[in-house]
């Protein structure tokens, strides 16, 4: 799609764009996915919460069991004792199933989420290298079908990523993020 509109924009602009200098770039989307300051926070986030959401379903499958046991041994369940227990395990099915069936969209979602961050921070850099060398487009190398290749500004966005925040101000600022993705995303 935007690369449809892309091209409608060249067709459309064609005059324009002879009027005006029209400074093109690229980006190398896979690099700079792979190298921005936090992708390893991204990538051991991802499967911290994949971790825990193997631990939450495996300890509704204890209590399940637990419960079950508890059904078997006559001398704990009977009367009152054995609805209760009965209506407690019908209770941990229920949030089992509803989980089990859910756990992917949930690990998604928690990835989804967590992406935001590159995009933010990328879009802050990339924006702010776009106003400072004049380009009118900047596009990812993928998009690059027919022409002269642009000049590739990966390492430039990648460097002003580094350099915007110290250390200390990207950790803090992953953290915040991360926390608010974390209680948007949480398991109860």
């Amino acid at each position: 799609m935007r690369l449809a509109i892309f091209f409608i924009y060249i067709l459309f602009s064609g005059s324009v764009l002879k009027a005006q200098e029209c400074r093109m770039a690229y980006i190398q989307m896979d690099t700079l996915v792979k190298y921005f300051p936090n992708s390893i926070d991204v990538k051991k986030s991802i499967r911290s919460y994949r971790e825990k959401l193997i631990n939450y379903g495996e300890g509704l499958k204890m209590e399940k069991n637990i419960i079950v046991q508890e059904l078997m041994t006559v001398t704990n369940c009977v009367g009152p004792k054995r609805s209760e227990c009965e209506v407690r395990l019908s209770e941990v099915e229920t949030k089992y199933q509803r989980f089990e069936s859910k756990a992917v969209d949930f690990l998604f979602k928690y990835g989804f989420e967590l992406h935001k961050y590159f995009d933010i921070e990328s879009e802050n850099a990339i924006n702010e290298i776009g106003k400072k060398e004049n380009y009118s487009i900047i596009i990812s190398n993928k998009d690059i079908l027919f022409g002269d290749i642009p000049k590739d500004i990966t390492k430039e966005v990648l460097r002003l990523m580094y350099e915007q925040h110290s250390a200390i101000e990207r950790e803090s600022r992953w953290q915040k993020f991360k926390a608010e993705v974390d209680k948007k995303c949480n398991l109860e």
